[in-house]
């Protein structure tokens, strides 16, 4: 969560996650797109520049909203999922790693954190192709698992 004076700013300016931003800071000047504070210091805004690499920028900052986000970014928790019957059923099994790492914006570091649902929502299109059953089997990296996480992981793959 970002700080109560960010979201202040947030509030005034009419900023939301997702949406295009300028941030200026001591004569440098950062577009990207404003993303989601999920940890580190609450005063740090994130945003995803056009290179693709996240950076934090810490108060005070002017930012400045460019552009609203494209689509509404709205976290899809399992008991609001509807199936739909003209639809396929896909099941996803979470084992951390790193597509569902989260970023600790002190120290720079990749950490598995991401539960289920929460991989499912970064991509909230996917319910409009298909249902999803989401599993999470383990929060590791896949350099740490170790044959017997093979087998665990198979035998869940097999029930799915």
């Amino acid at each position: 969560m970002y700080s109560e004076e960010i979201e202040n700013i947030f509030s005034k300016e009419k900023i939301k996650v997702g949406d295009s931003v300028r941030i200026e800071k001591e004569g440098s000047v950062y577009d990207g797109l404003l993303m989601p504070k999920s940890a580190g210091d609450a005063d740090k805004l994130i945003i995803k520049l056009d290179n693709g690499y996240n950076i934090g920028v810490a108060l005070p900052a002017k930012i400045k909203k460019l552009a609203s986000s494209l689509h509404k970014q709205q976290p899809i928790s399992k008991k609001e999922q509807k199936p739909d019957k003209g639809k396929p059923l896909i099941s996803i099994l979470s084992t951390g790693g790193t597509v569902a790492s989260k970023i600790d914006y002190n120290t720079g570091a990749a950490y598995p954190a991401f539960t289920p649902e929460e991989l499912f929502s970064a991509v909230p299109e996917l319910k409009e192709i298909a249902n999803f059953n989401i599993h999470l089997v383990f929060q590791m990296y896949s350099g740490d698992m170790e044959p017997e996480h093979w087998v665990i992981l198979a035998k869940r793959i097999f029930v799915c």
